[in-house]
């Protein structure tokens, strides 16, 4: 689990719904699944998702390119959205509508200054200075940090584990309004 999710309000509830945008293995939302809550996986490539998900009775595995001008997420549908490691800013609009009166978006990844130590490079996969909470201005904050981030990490080929990997990133919990 990322130390993102170490923050975030985890309900009481077993019949909260989570998306797991962009979600590549799936590993962060398989952390949900194993607390009991429902998820919904999308990605355009869902090849790489562990196993112990695609047959969960709680998962919902969807295979959709989100970045091809469509609107896929329905008004109101889930309780939370993470979002990691991903940046497609048109999608920005229907990820708060996709998300329930009071419910929580969780937003982890790169900014402008990771481009000065490695991938990714593309400013259309950066965050800009406060991006996140400019463009979420009206939801409640819960958690924010920009800067460098160190991520605990084992080396599959070591036999010991590494100090970590630093990347510069935004990490951003926010709740949306109950009331427009």
């Amino acid at each position: 689990m990322t130390a993102l999710l170490s923050h975030f309000p985890w309900p009481a509830s077993e019949q909260f719904h989570i998306l797991d945008l962009a979600c590549g293995t799936g590993h962060r939302g398989l952390t949900a699944l194993t607390r009991g809550h429902q998820v919904s996986f999308i990605d355009k490539d869902l090849s790489r998702l562990l196993p112990e998900i695609t047959d969960h009775p709680n998962a919902r595995c969807q295979c959709i390119d989100l970045e091809d001008g469509q609107s896929h997420l329905a008004k109101n549908q889930f309780d939370a959205v993470w979002v990691f490691n991903y940046l497609h800013r048109p999608l920005y609009e229907q990820i708060a509508k996709a998300i329930k009166p009071g419910g929580i978006l969780v937003y982890e990844t790169f900014t402008w200054q990771q481009a000065q130590i490695g991938r990714p490079r593309n400013p259309d996969f950066l965050l800009q200075p406060n991006e996140l909470p400019r463009q979420f201005y009206q939801w409640e904050i819960l958690f924010e940090k920009e800067g460098l981030i160190t991520s605990p990490c084992l080396a599959a080929t070591l036999t010991v584990p590494t100090a970590g990997i630093s990347q510069y990133k935004a990490q951003f919990i926010a709740r949306k309004p109950i009331k427009p």
